[in-house]
């Protein structure tokens, strides 16, 4: 109480004191020698603490106006909205309805309208719910969304940009998290609008793009190195068309190809290839390897390497900006024609990639494959997979689908099948057990997903340890059914059976049995059960025919 009565009296005082000279300002200060204000309002402390400055207020649900309207160079605390603003505007953007609840903003013609904003720099805008706009003109319009640099836009949940320039897009939600919305961009438009780098929510990252389609996906050159190449192209001319690698072939026969090269030596020197090309040429036409035939039987560009150790190229190309490889063929025959074809002791070819190790797409409008793989012989698989297996479509097996393991008498001698029960319709299978209560009855409950998927059930009852006259008192009926006519306590096992009809059926539907289209007519999926001839199977590959006959006769 003394020291403020010390420090209203030493107010007071300098008052008094700097009366003749007001426009130099006040004094607040507890130390009589103080010295004369160097600001309209100055404070002084002379102990520890006593310099402090506190301002206090009430945040209102419906607040009152702001203490300034309209344009101004001011540093206003707003207690209201709890909002804090610092510097200068031309116009309202710091009146009542552009200041959002808990936010703060400085600089010039700032805008922080959103709850718990903040909005630094020169007309920056965050009018997201928890957005930060910092710079030049950037605007942070998403919920929890910040804008970094100069005209940068985040217009999404959650979305963070930097740089300059970024191309502005409408996002699925500015709200909520959407798996194709962006979350971080640079940008770099220093002529017009552009982006160096998007990544969207879903995990998709483009390098030169704005709406990336794989997890990697860049428009524009990629060059990856290491120790060894399955296939490596490099290009160094800067324009007009200059592949590393470039092969064609307009020849219907087989073994016809674009490129092919063998390294199939055990001792061949360091560097050794196939085919190897450079091209380091900056006019006309050039090509590291060039190759073109129009033969019957030749080919554009042919190699052979029959080392297998060391660096060894069956086909090496070098491209600095476009394509390493590149392989063409324009015969119509899919059983002879291969844009690029790879023969080799192990791999024949091989890709690496974040997205897709081997992508393959069939152009055709019917009867064609994306990935075509053949592998004759009891022993051998035409697709060997290490990891998961994902079939989006129709899975068709013209053969038996079975699982296979180590024995459990014997693991190290023998193997283990177990195969699939097969239907004419897709049907889903749930089984369990329960015991009867005191009225011989019990209740099964199914999972909360069961009505979703299945149509046309199918029930089945069996008792354990005594014979009971056990039946479906109720039906399934909010994914539960009702088993009665047992004993208290008696054990029975239950199985439910289901017709699949999830949205993918719904949608698609199945058939049981299918006319054969006509491009197909009079071929075989499996010619030898029916005593035809090889050349007959639907997927007959020519280049195989010796291989073919020598399993048939090994399996006669």
């Amino acid at each position: 109480m003394n020291r403020l009565k010390s420090t209203f009296l030493v107010f007071a005082f300098m008052l008094v004191m700097h009366n003749s000279v007001l426009s130099q300002g006040v004094m607040i200060s507890n130390d009589p020698a103080a010295p004369a204000p160097a600001a309209l309002l100055q404070t002084y402390g002379l102990g520890t603490g006593d310099g402090n400055v506190l301002f206090m207020g009430e945040w209102k649900g419906t607040p009152g106006s702001v203490p300034a309207l309209n344009a101004g160079t001011r540093m206003m605390w707003y207690p209201d909205k709890a909002a804090f603003r610092a510097g200068r505007v031309t116009g309202t953007q710091w009146n009542t309805e552009n200041i959002g609840n808990y936010s703060s903003a400085s600089g010039f013609n700032s805008i922080a309208s959103g709850w718990y904003s903040n909005a630094w720099g020169s007309v920056t805008t965050a009018s997201g719910a928890q957005s930060t706009s910092w710079g030049f003109n950037t605007n942070a319009s998403g919920t929890s969304s910040t804008a970094w640099g100069e005209n940068t836009k985040a217009p999404s949940f959650a979305e963070t940009v930097f740089g300059y320039n970024n191309t502005a897009y409408t996002p699925a939600s500015s709200t909520a998290w959407i798996a194709t919305d962006r979350l971080f961009v640079i940008g770099n438009g220093s002529a017009g609008s552009n982006d160096a780098l998007v990544m969207l929510k879903n995990g998709n990252t483009g390098l030169g793009l704005s709406d990336p389609l794989y997890r990697l996906h860049v428009t524009g050159s990629v060059y990856a190195s290491t120790s060894n190449w399955a296939i490596r192209g490099v290009k160094t001319g800067t324009t007009g068309t200059f592949p590393g690698v470039w092969g064609e072939t307009e020849s219907a026969s087989a073994n016809a190809s674009g490129i092919r090269g063998f390294v199939l030596s055990t001792s061949s020197g360091s560097g050794s290839a196939g085919v190897f090309g450079k091209n380091f040429g900056t006019t006309n036409v050039n090509y590291g390897v060039y190759g073109e035939a129009v033969s019957a039987s030749g080919r554009g560009v042919y190699g052979v390497s029959t080392v297998t150790t060391g660096d060894a190229y069956g086909v090496y190309g070098q491209s600095a900006s476009a394509t390493g490889v590149y392989g063409v063929s324009t015969v119509s025959d899919g059983n002879v024609g291969r844009g690029v074809f790879g023969t080799c002791p192990t791999t024949g070819v091989r890709g690496d990639g974040q997205l897709f190790g081997v992508y393959g797409a069939a152009t055709a409008a019917s009867g064609a494959s994306g990935l075509y793989a053949d592998a004759p012989g009891g022993n051998n698989y035409g697709v060997y997979s290490k990891g998961n297996v994902y079939v989006s479509q129709n899975l068709t097996v013209s053969g038996n689908k079975s699982f296979l393991i180590d024995h459990p008498h014997d693991p190290s001698g023998k193997y283990l099948y177990h195969f699939n029960t097969e239907g004419p319709e897709p049907f889903n299978i749930y089984r369990g057990s329960v015991v009867m209560d005191e009225n011989g009855s019990a209740r099964v409950t199914l999972p909360d997903y069961f009505e979703d998927i299945n149509i046309d059930f199918t029930y089945h009852l069996t008792t354990v340890g005594a014979w009971a006259p056990v039946y479906v008192a109720e039906e399934i009926n909010r994914n539960q059914f009702l088993i009665s006519g047992g004993k208290p306590g008696l054990k029975v096992s239950w199985q439910v059976t289901a017709v699949r009809n999830d949205p993918w059926v719904r949608d698609n539907g199945y058939q049981t049995e299918v006319e054969k289209p006509e491009y197909e007519r009079g071929t075989y999926l499996y010619p030898e059960g029916y005593g035809q001839p090889i050349e007959l199977g639907r997927y007959y590959n020519p280049d195989r025919k010796d291989e073919l006959n020598l399993v048939k006769r090994k399996n006669q």
